[in-house]
């Protein structure tokens, strides 16, 4: 299986350093499936943005998101280590079964296709 990925908005106006500016952008929500793949889940938004500057999810049931544009993935982080440690999060393991994970919203700013 893949996530599935729900648009709530696409290419909406707001404001920018005080001035009426396009803000080009997608949200949505993620929802995870029962088996992680290696390096993360795919996700391109090629068909709407040329360019992705950044996407920023919401922090669900524990787990951390980020997106790697080079590779065009979410991976999905969590912390795996003792309350005396302290580290980076790390990548959930391969096979990972994240069916539970639902409604993970994301904003992806970016170039727009057609700007």
């Amino acid at each position: 299986m893949a996530i599935q990925i729900v648009r709530t908005e696409e290419w909406r106006t707001g404001r920018w350093q005080g001035t009426q500016a396009e803000v080009p952008h997608i949200a949505g929500l993620l929802t995870l499936d029962n088996s992680y793949p290696t390096g993360g889940y795919p996700l391109d938004f090629g068909d709407d943005l040329t360019e992705v500057h950044v996407v920023l999810f919401e922090q669900r049931a524990g787990y951390l998101f980020e997106y790697d544009r080079a590779a065009k993935k979410v991976k999905v982080l969590r912390f795996d280590y003792p309350a005396a440690a302290a580290g980076p999060a790390v990548e959930v393991a391969a096979g990972t079964d994240l069916s539970a994970v639902a409604n993970v919203g994301f904003i992806a700013y970016g170039r727009p296709r057609t700007w």
